[in-house]
């Protein structure tokens, strides 16, 4: 045996020595293998979780939309009914007359008309000065 034989052997020990050190130092595959099957069946349950915790607040937001639709709703059908009954012409309005509405009438007949406010005022004046509608 020459001294390169040697020094192999030397190195092929120390390799030996070194793959055994890192065997059983090394974690076993199947603890391993257990250790990521749980991890992601964790990390499922937390993505199931988010997924069904996302939908419940999907529907409560929804159910408030659909709640504030409907009172929106409500609130212009009652808004709308008021302004309705507000404006509503009742027949009182429509049958109401005015009170010259009686002279209008007149004009349009051929009724003479009665004296007017002057006139009677003249007339007034005219009794009081002695010269009534007999003096004339």
């Amino acid at each position: 045996m020459n001294h390169h034989d040697q020094y192999d052997d030397d190195l092929l020990a120390h390799f030996q020595a070194t793959r055994r050190a890192d065997g059983e130092r090394a974690p076993d595959f199947a603890d391993m293998w257990r250790e990521a099957e749980d991890r992601a069946q964790r990390t499922q349950r937390m993505q199931r979780a988010q997924r069904t915790h996302r939908t419940r607040r999907a529907r409560w937001i929804a159910l408030a939309a659909g709640v504030g639709i409907a009172a929106s709703a409500l609130a212009i059908v009652h808004v709308r009914r008021a302004r309705t009954a507000e404006f509503e012409i009742k027949p009182e309005v429509l049958n109401w007359q005015a009170p010259t509405d009686v002279f209008l009438q007149m004009a349009r007949s051929n009724i003479p008309a009665t004296p007017t406010i002057l006139e009677s005022a003249l007339d007034d004046a005219a009794i009081i000065s002695g010269r009534g509608a007999s003096s004339k």
